[in-house]
């Protein structure tokens, strides 16, 4: 279908939303929840300025897969060229040559780099695990949609399903995702920074990957903390803390950035970059980015293994929750894929010994093979 076909059937979100809110707002009959109608609002309003703006019809699968493994690369490639000599050897050396410290840390960071892109990658390519088309049927067909009281009984539900847009039955924990318009086995959710689907395959390979990122994220954090504070302490001293001061770049003492793109990538040095150190600009680049990425790697990885301890995907604990918010009590309906144990419970994703095998290259990903549920 053609972009002029396909833009009348556009419309605004957000005045309808709008009315929505304010008709809830002013019913006494309705249970009113503001944190939802944040959202919903915020989410209408965001639809509308991608649709005004057409960024949404950008390939954005394409460029944030691409973003992800240039940053790692970049990250990598800016050790070995700047942070190993400025870094660990000036730091850890005394003659300032490699020593036993210098291959120590060119060892964990090739480490985490490598297992960090493997698993991305894996994330990116592997199937997520799709619901056979030959699930037109099945042996017991009255445990396809059960009764409503089954339903609100056990969530997630341990039934089959008829799938409307795939016409398939779908095993217990598989569902429907509208952007790939395939039933995915043990569907978690969509990724648009892997440009795929989260499920029964390749799971693991994306909890690895966050596993190894996030570490690899406060490694370096970790190792650039003193090059980064001390410059900036001084600089603060000096200068005040100020966003903004003579070279206009503030408190990251950063050259404006025309001049640090032709200093870092045509080694051109201008007037403002005549007395810079590169390695000290890729110190005040890097850091803020591990930092950052860190952090919210973090919020994320905890979050998910939340989630597995008490075996939840992402999508039916969403469920549960809007279910809390809308009924105002507590979900305490039985999960019949509960193991009994957070311990056993990470283990259906990670395998038996996850606790050591998470840092074996490969180690996790042949310890247990998917169950086929098709």
């Amino acid at each position: 279908m053609s972009r002029s076909e396909k833009a009348p059937r556009e419309r605004s979100r957000f005045p309808e939303k709008w009315k929505e809110f304010r008709a809830a707002l002013y019913s006494p009959h309705s249970s009113f929840n503001p944190w939802t109608w944040i959202f919903q609002l915020s989410q209408a309003a965001l639809n509308d300025v991608l649709n005004v703006t057409r960024i949404n019809q950008l390939p954005w699968n394409i460029l944030l897969v691409s973003f992800a493994i240039e940053i790692q690369s970049l990250l990598c490639l800016a050790y070995v060229m700047s942070l190993r000599s400025a870094v660990v050897t000036e730091r850890w050396c005394v003659a300032r040559e490699p020593c036993a410290w210098t291959w120590v840390h060119d060892g964990i960071v090739l480490y985490l780099f490598s297992t960090t892109l493997i698993y991305y990658v894996l994330s990116v390519k592997s199937c997520p695990g799709k619901v056979s088309q030959m699930c037109r049927e099945i042996p017991n067909t009255s445990s396809v949609n059960p009764k409503d009281d089954d339903l609100t009984r056990y969530h997630p539900s341990p039934q089959y399903s008829l799938c409307q847009t795939c016409q398939v039955y779908r095993p217990p924990r598989a569902h429907h995702c509208r952007i790939c318009n395939i039933c995915v086995l043990r569907y978690d959710h969509h990724c648009v920074w892997i440009n795929n689907c989260v499920g029964l395959n390749n799971y693991r390979s994306f909890v690895l990957f966050m596993i190894h990122l996030t570490v690899a994220c406060w490694y370096g954090t970790a190792l650039l903390f003193w090059p980064f504070y001390e410059p900036l302490r001084e600089r603060v001293k000096q200068y005040g803390f100020r966003w903004l001061y003579d070279n206009g770049t503030g408190v990251l003492n950063l050259p404006p950035l025309w001049d640090l793109i032709l200093l870092l990538f045509r080694g051109i040095r201008t007037e403002r970059t005549a007395d810079v150190v590169i390695s000290q600009i890729v110190i005040d680049l890097a850091y803020p980015i591990l930092m950052g990425v860190g952090a919210v790697m973090s919020a994320f990885l905890g979050y998910h293994f939340k989630l597995m301890s008490m075996s939840y995907t992402t999508l039916e604990h969403r469920i549960v929750m809007d279910y809390q918010l809308e009924h105002h009590q507590r979900f305490d309906r039985p999960n019949p894929f509960d193991k009994g144990s957070w311990y056993n419970n990470i283990a259906q994703v990670l395998g038996p010994q996850w606790l050591w095998q998470i840092w074996i290259s490969g180690a996790v990903m042949n310890s247990t093979k998917p169950e086929k549920l098709s």
